[in-house]
């Protein structure tokens, strides 16, 4: 998506810039987390479940930030990847 226009460029007014601006990041972003849940909910559902919920939650909820929160959802994925085998 990002080297779209270098291929292709496009003639877009303020307005249409300022809208893609906005929300193909967002789209983005979103492709790649269902990407992620996707694929770590087929390989280990229950493992996948809680530690993608606990970073979620940590993100959200707290001021643990996004890397602090992705380290411990991370941890406990694994932790119970463990249990779960």
């Amino acid at each position: 998506m990002r080297i779209l226009p270098v291929f292709a460029p496009l003639r877009l007014n303020a307005a249409m810039r300022g809208l893609l601006e906005r929300v193909l990041p967002s789209a983005v972003f979103l492709n790649f987390l269902l990407y992620i849940v996707w694929t770590e909910w087929q390989a280990a559902p229950w493992p996948a479940a809680i530690g993608l919920t606990l970073a979620a939650g940590l993100t959200l909820f707290t001021r643990t930030g996004l890397i602090g929160a992705t380290a411990l959802g991370s941890v406990v994925y694994f932790a119970c990847g463990l249990v779960w085998r």
